[in-house]
């Protein structure tokens, strides 16, 4: 690193300390007469009846939760460097604690993404929490948390019932033949004109640069001021792991009860987290999913050798082969491991389909497929769905590239927070590699806008800031493809006071507690209930796939 960027690289880090053991003496100075943010701190939350458009497909667990749930519109500035630019909404959703119960405060919710719309979590965790459970003490202390906290959810800005960013490009995107299968230069322009037309539409609108990590988390500490807690508690999956990770390198004094599950790398910018993921999803297929589908030929009808299975995969016509991996990017998690070994049964018929009558048209196609003796009511929908796509692929259009929502808000945290080290020539020479080492995910990451958004708008906290925080929670499956183990190790080592809770030989990604596993469970619970944090690290074993569990039933796994 040069003399000079050194030199910035310290003085960013000594200001960064000094501003976090200023707020750690002064509890954070949500009083001080002089804030140019008073106007948002002296609002009012207003809690109501939720919009049922709000809501989407979880009104049926708002109805479950009666008049516990709520919802209320937050006033946030557009920039919190100049809050008299403008202002944004930021949507809240409460599933409040119940009447009478010792109330411990409220944990705040975000489920990653980057961008995804926070606001349903409570409603989903909320039922699972709230439901009279008999099987073990750990869903006890769940519930026992679900009737002492408020659990919050949010729309981050930029998405859902927030304010949303809207990227529109009135252009079209060019169609991207399969990226594992082609990485011819005239498919590789395409995936970088596509990528350049995004960063292009999204820096013209004045609201992206504040989409960002930053003033999401200052959102947070504003919510956690509104709702009158000293700290703020939180629970927050994959991504917001990350947003947790910064808002506790803001406000480090000011960190309560926190968790964070499926751990992304603190020590890495966010963009250089993604390649990895390509072999990750590999290794799942190969040493997991295709291992599980030959143990139980009867069950999967695929046989008991694992190379006729990947041989078949490596002969596939370059559209069928992409409609397979968009289905298996859909089922890489242990719940969903039969769906995504019946997809390869699906994918094994329609093969085979295809090569007796390479010409047929897609309505032939689909009329033999609902007709096939070779196919059960498990796998014929996959086969329909997998006919419709292999279509889709070979037809080849361009389509409108419309940015809006939550793509335009991940692709803005995304290259807002930390912005990538990688040239556009660099960034293909690597996911030229990476197809090498993953013949089926390989060239997945393809589009990256970052590399024409011109840098972040913010910088990260100092990664040492966020390591002065009390004792947070991470838990990490072992397995997981798309925040792999050694990233969480490594956040972990950059977080003196945290604890690490392991789940051996499992594999997804996005998981809601409770696990179903005591030693996973009772240490999660036991910590947002009495603050009592785990040792160190904690090693449990996961969760059998369904048909070895059928095949040999266990008991609960225990604290290794």
């Amino acid at each position: 690193m040069p003399a000079a960027k050194r030199c910035q690289t310290r003085a960013l880090l000594w200001a960064s300390l000094l501003a976090a053991l200023l707020g750690l003496a002064s509890c954070g100075g949500d009083d001080d007469p002089v804030d140019p943010l008073a106007p948002y701190r002296n609002q009012v939350l207003h809690w109501q009846a939720c919009d049922p458009t709000a809501l989407g497909d979880y009104a049926e667990q708002a109805h479950a939760l009666g008049d516990r749930v709520a919802c209320a519109d937050l006033r946030a500035p557009l920039d919190y460097a100049a809050p008299d630019k403008g202002e944004i909404k930021v949507a809240l959703l409460r599933v409040a604690a119940e009447d009478g119960a010792p109330r411990q405060g409220a944990i705040l919710m975000n489920p990653g993404g980057p961008g995804i719309d926070g606001l349903p979590m409570p409603l989903i965790i909320g039922q699972r929490w709230n439901l009279p459970r008999q099987s073990s003490p750990a869903d006890q202390l769940f519930q026992s948390i679900a009737q002492r906290y408020d659990l919050i959810g949010f729309s981050p800005r930029g998405v859902g019932s927030s304010t949303r960013l809207d990227c529109a490009t009135g252009v079209e995107q060019r169609f991207i033949v399969n990226p594992a299968r082609d990485r011819s230069p005239t498919n590789t322009d395409n995936m970088l004109y596509n990528a350049r037309q995004i960063a292009e539409s999204c820096r013209d609108n004045p609201m992206t640069p504040h989409i960002q990590s930053d003033a999401i988390a200052r959102d947070m500490d504003l919510v956690r001021h509104l709702l009158g807690d000293e700290q703020l508690n939180f629970f927050g999956i994959s991504a917001g792991s990350w947003l947790g990770n910064w808002y506790a390198g803001l406000f480090p004094g000011r960190v309560g009860r926190m968790v964070l599950w499926a751990v992304l790398d603190f020590t890495k910018i966010l963009n250089d987290q993604d390649l990895v993921q390509e072999t990750a999803k590999q290794r799942i297929l190969d040493q997991v999913l295709i291992p599980y589908a030959t143990r139980f030929p009867e069950r999967f009808e695929l046989g008991t050798d694992p190379q006729a299975i990947r041989q078949m995969l490596d002969d596939l016509p370059l559209e069928l082969h992409a409609a397979t991996v968009s289905a298996l990017n859909q089922n890489l998690s242990r719940s969903s491991a039969d769906s995504a070994v019946q997809t390869l049964r699906a994918t094994q018929v329609v093969s085979n389909l295809l090569a007796g009558a390479p010409g047929m048209d897609e309505v032939a196609l689909l009329a033999w497929v609902e007709t096939s003796p070779a196919l059960n009511a498990l796998t014929r929908p996959l086969a329909i769905s997998l006919v419709k796509e292999f279509f889709r692929q070979k037809a080849g259009a361009d389509t409108p590239l419309d940015v809006i929502g939550r793509e335009a808000t991940t692709w803005a945290i995304f290259c807002n927070d930390t912005g990538t080290d990688f040239s556009p020539e660099h960034w293909v020479e690597l996911s030229n590699q990476n197809v090498a080492l993953a013949p089926d995910f390989g060239g997945d990451r393809n589009l990256k806008p970052c590399l024409y958004w011109g840098g972040p708008s913010v910088h990260k906290p100092a990664q040492q800031v966020a390591g002065l925080a009390p004792g947070m929670v991470l838990v990490q499956a072992e397995l997981d493809p798309l925040t792999p183990l050694a990233g969480a190790r490594n956040s972990l080592s950059s977080l003196p006071n945290a604890s690490l809770i392991e789940i051996s030989d499992e594999y997804t990604h996005f998981l809601f507690p409770p696990y179903g596993v005591e030693c996973v469970d009772r240490p999660v619970a036991e910590y947002f209930l009495t603050g009592q944090q785990p040792p160190r690290e904690t090693r449990c074993q996961g969760l059998p796939l369904a048909a070895d569990a059928e095949a040999n039933p266990i008991s609960t796994p225990s604290i290794q």
